[in-house]
């Protein structure tokens, strides 16, 4: 993964993330589960809206810019044509 997505990825302890203690430990993982819910939420919908960027951090595979400029298009529109030959 790049520097940037981990460093917005921060692990907070399961005793921090809530200003009451009293509550019970199932409440506690509940709440955990909530956020971590809304964590993959969020980093879905940027991938969403950068697939350049998924494959670049998750498969590892870099694209020259035509090849990001197609990824893009092809995700963000209903029709496409790519039309392509060689020499």
């Amino acid at each position: 993964m790049s520097e940037q997505l981990l460093a917005c990825t921060k692990t907070v302890p399961l005793s921090k993330m809530v200003s009451d203690n009293n509550l019970s430990e199932n409440e506690l993982l509940s709440r955990k589960s909530e956020r971590l819910m809304e964590g993959i939420a969020y980093w879905t919908s940027f991938y969403r809206q950068n697939p350049q960027r998924f494959v670049k951090d998750f498969l590892n595979v870099t694209l020259k810019d035509f090849q990001q400029i197609l990824l893009y298009e092809f995700m963000h529109n209903n029709y496409n044509m790519y039309l392509a030959s060689r020499g």
